[in-house]
C-alpha cells in the first residue's frame, strides 16, 4: 500500500476543524489585543499630556529665568548678581531633567505602539503554527478513516483489502481493529457460500 503524501485527507472535516479551533483561538487574542490596545491608547494619552505639561514648564520657567536676568541687569546690586549665577545653574539643572524625562516619556510611547505590535506579530506566527498543528492531529483522525473507508470501497467492489497496521499515533485504533476481525471473520463465511 503506497504512502499518502498529503495530511490533508478528510479536506472539508479537517479545514472545518483547523480553522474553528483557529478562529476561536483569533477571537480570544483580539479581545486581549483591543484591551491592551485600549489600555496603550489612555496610556500615551497621559503620556503625551505630560510631554506637554513639560514643554510648558520649560518654556514657564524660560521665561522667568529671562525675566529675572532683566531685572538683574535693571539693578546692579551684586548679591543680585551672585544669586542670579546660581539661578542660572539651578535653572538650566532643571531644564535638563525636564527634557530628559520628556525624551524618557517618548520613548514609552514608542515602547507601547512596539509591544503591541509584537504581541501581534507573536498571534499570527501562532495562528500559522497552531494551524499546522490542528492539520497534523485532525490526520490522525481522518487517516484512519480514510483507510477504513478504502477498505471498506474495495470489499463492496468485491476485491480484498489489503489490511495493514494503523500508524502509531492514530486515533480510532479500536474501531480498526474491530473492522480488521469483522472482515476476518465475514471473509471465509462469504468463501463458503
Amino acid at each position: 500500500m503506497s504512502k499518502r503524501k498529503s495530511k490533508l485527507v478528510d479536506k472539508k472535516f479537517q479545514n472545518r476543524i483547523t480553522f474553528s479551533l483557529i478562529g476561536i483561538v483569533l477571537i480570544a487574542f483580539m479581545i486581549i489585543i483591543a484591551l491592551l490596545a485600549i489600555d496603550s491608547a489612555m496610556r500615551n494619552k497621559e503620556i503625551s499630556a505630560t510631554i506637554t505639561d513639560l514643554d510648558r514648564s520649560i518654556i514657564v520657567e524660560d521665561n522667568i529665568v529671562k525675566a529675572f536676568t532683566e531685572y538683574s541687569k535693571m539693578n546692579s546690586a551684586s548679591h543680585v548678581r551672585i544669586s542670579l549665577d546660581k539661578i542660572r545653574k539651578d535653572h538650566e539643572e532643571s531644564i535638563r531633567i525636564m527634557k530628559d524625562l520628556s525624551t524618557l516619556l517618548k520613548g514609552y510611547e514608542n515602547r507601547n505602539f512596539i509591544t503591541l505590535s509584537a504581541i501581534i506579530g507573536i498571534i499570527v506566527l501562532f495562528a500559522v503554527f497552531l494551524y499546522f498543528y490542528l492539520i497534523n492531529i485532525t490526520h490522525r483522525i481522518s487517516g484512519p478513516l480514510y483507510v477504513v473507508q478504502k477498505q471498506m470501497r474495495e470489499i463492496i467492489d468485491g476485491g480484498s483489502p489489503e489490511l495493514r497496521k494503523l500508524r502509531e499515533n492514530d486515533e480510532f485504533r479500536e474501531l480498526y481493529s474491530t473492522f480488521i476481525e469483522m472482515i476476518n471473520v465475514l471473509g471465509p463465511r462469504e468463501r463458503e457460500k
